[in-house]
């Protein structure tokens, strides 16, 4: 019964189901992705940029490879506070109509772990993450657009396509103004503006503190926000 039942469902569906259960196991998981998963690559982005600015060579965790590692926590935030509510609804209605049939008795049993999708995205607890997570995404530009500044080559290493590349870099810093607009505004905190060159200076114990500051001010109520807490107090939140 079991096989037949999830046979009816989509990978989509079964992944949400797995995901989500119920609204303390939703805040357990966005909350992972935000306090140990977003803000790790943070630092851990941080930290390659700076190993850059002065000539050492990133490792394996550094460079493009944990930009894209950004964008993938921040994807997971924006999926589990909303969009994966539809395929969770849509898998929970096939154990609603399994539940009928009187033989089936897992149906009936998943029916009472499994929440309803109302009880979990309508809790504010849960709701509220989507916006701190369009907001945070802010930060993947800033990034890039640093990243962009400090590897920008100069005139003569731009080579033939010159005013292509030109025009890319100033793009990504014209993004990443933007973004540092938007963050200051979201959070409320001052942000290290960003270096025009690769040759002006940056305070990265500053960015650190800026990120440490942002993430101190989100909600959590599980234990990954503890450990956060505890993880950050190197670093003054004033």
């Amino acid at each position: 019964m079991v096989t037949d039942l999830f046979s009816k469902m989509t990978r989509a569906e079964i992944r949400a189901l797995g995901t989500h259960q119920s609204k303390q196991g939703t805040l357990r998981s966005i909350e992972y992705n935000v306090y140990v998963h977003l803000f790790r690559r943070l630092f851990r982005e941080i930290s390659a940029l700076q190993n850059v600015r002065v000539g050492i060579e990133p490792g394996d965790e550094g460079g493009q490879a944990e930009l894209t590692s950004l964008g993938m926590a921040l994807e997971e935030i924006e999926r589990k506070s909303n969009a994966n509510q539809k395929d969770y609804a849509s898998a929970r209605n096939k154990l609603v109509g399994a539940s009928g049939d009187p033989a089936n008795d897992a149906a009936r049993f998943a029916l009472g772990v499994f929440e309803t999708p109302e009880s979990i995205w309508n809790s504010p607890e849960v709701r509220q993450w989507w916006k701190h997570g369009q907001d945070l995404k802010h930060l993947l530009d800033y990034v890039k657009a640093l990243r962009a500044v400090l590897l920008m080559p100069t005139d003569a290493d731009f080579g033939e396509d010159a005013e292509e590349k030109k025009a890319r870099v100033q793009a990504l810093r014209d993004r990443g103004l933007n973004a540092l607009q938007a963050l200051r505004k979201a959070f409320g905190i001052e942000i290290p503006g960003l270096p025009r060159t690769a040759r002006d200076s940056f305070v990265w114990d500053d960015l650190r503190r800026a990120v440490v500051r942002i993430f101190a001010g989100l909600p959590g109520a599980t234990d990954y926000r503890r450990r956060f807490e505890q993880s950050s107090n190197r670093y003054t939140v004033t």
